[in-house]
């Protein structure tokens, strides 16, 4: 039943469907310009269609075979299910073993973080990412935030695309499960989140740090985290209400940002 729903076949590596989903897959300024993104693999194609967001499925033979029952659901719901080459499969994907399944999509929600502080839960709980640089953790992060049961997640606008590859996989589809905002710089975001009633949690190591085990998040809170490799700049600092740190009784220097991130969300979280 599966096979009978792909109704077309691509086998040229230059059809213009081909390049649009290769293009958007290289290119954050294509992924913003068409408002749409790519989705690779059963698990994200299977989250992104559960979300509505799948306007086209493609699909080698091998992955019909092997993902029938999960293909099926997602083609069900799809405008157009396409059958694939082994060779194209190959140009879209960016990892060494593709499972030959992709998807092209709608964006997300993509009102301007000032219209949508309008319509944030001013009393929820808030991770706010700031100019950090890694995918793969600003993934990890949103993943454990999904799991915690975080309101939302805020990044500034300098932080990686959630749209990339790498980050859309390391966050195993719980992009599609919580809203993650984009905001600007660091400091109108921070200053868009206090004005809205947001008590805003800077982790860093200072002198005015409060141990996190002592702190008790209020509802309407918001813990703040910098880049990897230098931390939050001290204008933002002195922007939150608090300053926090993990206590650490070991001989590492620090922590990784998203196990510190999942530290701090735990806790967040614990205090409702």
């Amino acid at each position: 039943m599966t096979a009978e729903m792909f109704k077309e076949n691509i086998t040229s590596r230059d059809n213009p469907l081909v390049r649009q989903l290769k293009q958007l897959c290289d290119s954050r300024a294509d992924r913003y310009e068409q408002q749409a993104f790519v989705t690779e693999g059963i698990k994200l194609c299977s989250e992104a269609a559960s979300a509505g967001l799948v306007k086209v499925l493609l699909a080698t033979d091998a992955a019909i075979k092997k993902y029938s029952e999960e293909l099926a659901a997602i083609a069900a719901n799809c405008g157009r299910n396409i059958v694939i080459s082994e060779s194209i499969a190959a140009k879209i994907s960016d990892v060494k073993s593709p499972q030959g399944v992709f998807c092209l999509c709608d964006m997300l929600d993509n009102r301007n973080f000032a219209d949508k502080i309008d319509y944030m839960d001013h009393n929820g709980k808030y991770v706010l990412l700031c100019s950090l640089q890694d995918p793969g953790n600003i993934g990890t992060i949103i993943r454990c935030c999904d799991a915690f049961g975080v309101t939302a997640v805020v990044l500034t606008k300098d932080c990686p695309d959630i749209y990339s590859p790498k980050l859309l996989r390391s966050t195993m589809g719980s992009l599609f499960h919580l809203p993650v905002m984009i905001g600007g710089e660091g400091e109108e975001v921070v200053c868009g989140l206090r004005d809205a009633g947001i008590k805003l949690y800077a982790a860093a190591l200072s002198d005015n740090s409060i141990p996190l085990g002592r702190v008790n998040f209020e509802k309407g809170s918001a813990v703040v985290i910098g880049n990897e490799g230098k931390g939050l700049p001290q204008k933002i600092i002195e922007l939150c209400h608090e300053t926090v740190k993990i206590e650490m009784r070991g001989r590492a220097e620090s922590l990784n940002a998203a196990a510190a991130a999942s530290i701090l969300t735990y806790k967040l979280m614990e205090e409702r």
